[in-house]
């Protein structure tokens, strides 16, 4: 009897645990679903004009400008020299 007893008070107490575990999932499994509820309305498809409209304001002005260099050549003074200063072949 007293073996009965014991082992009904470990069953219990492990039950008691199980549940626990359960409910902290399940609190955890719900705070899951809003985080992902909330993920969906935010990323659920825009109208164009929504789009458009992000778009301008999160836009940069860029100016590209450039001017044209010249390559200048000088020859090497050194008589004989195949090259002059740039690399380039005479």
């Amino acid at each position: 009897m007293k073996g009965e007893v014991q082992t009904v008070r470990a069953e219990k107490a492990e039950l008691q645990q199980q549940a626990a575990k359960l409910a902290d999932n399940v609190g955890t499994l719900a705070d899951k679903s809003e985080k992902l509820t909330q993920e969906i309305r935010e990323n659920r498809m825009s109208a164009p004009n929504t789009i458009f409209q992000e778009f301008n304001s999160n836009r940069l002005d860029t100016v590209f400008s450039s001017r044209p260099q010249r390559l200048v050549r000088r020859r090497c003074e050194q008589a004989g020299s195949g090259q002059d200063r740039a690399g380039f072949a005479r």
